[in-house]
């Protein structure tokens, strides 16, 4: 019985009585000293001061357990908050790489382009000259302009040929000026001004006589 009045709740007085009357039922019948207990009711009273006294610890045991509660939930927002901002700047740290790494692809793929279509043959150099001018952006060639003639940027281009005078002429003073010395180069270049004076552009002439003293 004294179990039974242990685990009893103050403010919960009519459960206690049935939970100690029922322990009691269950030790019926009792003898003793010539007596026998066939029948035992318990009721409880509770005075003022114990009552009181037990509604405010469990005042303060709900509102322990409401703040609780709120911490715990304002805890959970908090966690949840960090976590799709974290989520955000996976996401956002992911999607830089991948704009870098396509950035560097496309400048590979340009340089490719560059190197080996266009500046091994200067006919598809100059071709990409002339319609990159009318391109808003640079993967996405566009056609010539609508007021451009057709023939004329054929003949512009047949003129970039690698078969084309003036290109093996270039490349063949582009070979040989790459194995002149610094005084082999500004010597050619005070030749070639003087040439250009015999035939009338004196214009040319001083600019080049120009990049030969820049040399120095």
């Amino acid at each position: 019985m004294d179990e039974a009045a242990g685990s009893c709740d103050v403010l919960r007085r009519h459960a206690a009585e049935q939970d100690i009357n029922a322990a009691l039922r269950a030790l019926l019948p009792l003898s003793g000293c010539g007596v026998e207990v066939l029948h035992s009711y318990v009721r409880l009273t509770i005075d003022d001061a114990t009552q009181k006294a037990a509604l405010l610890a469990e005042r303060m045991r709900q509102g322990y357990a409401l703040e609780e509660t709120r911490r715990r939930r304002e805890q959970e927002r908090e966690d949840a908050r960090r976590r799709e901002e974290h989520t955000r700047e996976e996401d956002r740290l992911r999607r830089e790489y991948e704009l870098d790494a396509l950035a560097r692809r496309q400048a590979r793929a340009r340089s490719d382009f560059l190197r080996i279509d266009l500046l091994a043959n200067p006919a598809s150099a100059r071709l990409y000259t002339l319609l990159e001018r009318h391109t808003e952006h640079w993967p996405r060639l566009g056609g010539p302009p609508a007021d451009a003639s057709l023939p004329d940027l054929v003949r512009e281009v047949q003129g970039w040929q690698p078969q084309a005078r003036w290109v093996v002429v270039a490349q063949l003073l582009h070979d040989f000026v790459a194995g002149l010395t610094e005084e082999g180069r500004k010597e050619l270049l005070t030749i070639l001004a003087k040439a250009v004076k015999v035939h009338g552009d004196e214009k040319t002439a001083q600019a080049l006589i120009k990049a030969t003293g820049e040399q120095e």
